[in-house]
């Protein structure tokens, strides 16, 4: 008997199903695919050109065509404000550096960190892009013994 207290969304066939991943296993896909480079393996030293390609595109006054997602672009421009990836930020200082409210960038923040793009140190409470795994080994107290 079919469960219709959840009943499938309305793109869904049949056949199809969805899965729900946790941000840890977001973070181990991205890792996985990009060979454990993470953004840098993704966008290489390209990070710097698309913040200024986002920032570029959010300021553009002719810059209304619908289909492009202005969140998206926030997004990029915020990420790049943590770049190089391995460097430590508060969200306040981001959001200086960017003239962007703390509280705008607090939020695309906590949302990049639950998709795997930034990570937050538990102890700091600062923020990163995610350095390749090769390199976490660096950050490691126990890396030097």
């Amino acid at each position: 008997m079919p469960d219709n207290r959840h009943p499938p969304p309305a793109a869904q066939t049949e056949g199809d199903c969805s899965i729900t991943l946790s941000s840890a296993q977001i973070s181990h896909v991205v890792r996985k695919a990009t060979g454990g480079g993470g953004l840098r393996a993704l966008f290489g030293e390209r990070m710097d050109e698309l913040q200024s390609a986002a920032l570029k595109a959010l300021k553009d006054p002719e810059n209304n065509n619908r289909q492009v997602s202005r969140s998206t672009l926030h997004a990029l421009h915020i990420l790049g404000g943590f770049a190089p990836a391995g460097t430590e930020k508060r969200v306040t200082e981001v959001a200086s550096e960017l003239g962007i409210s703390p509280s705008t960038t607090h939020r695309y923040a906590t949302t990049l960190l639950q998709v795997g793009l930034l990570e937050r140190d538990p102890n700091t409470r600062l923020y990163r892009i995610p350095l390749p795994a090769e390199d976490q080994s660096a950050l490691r107290p126990d890396a030097a013994e």
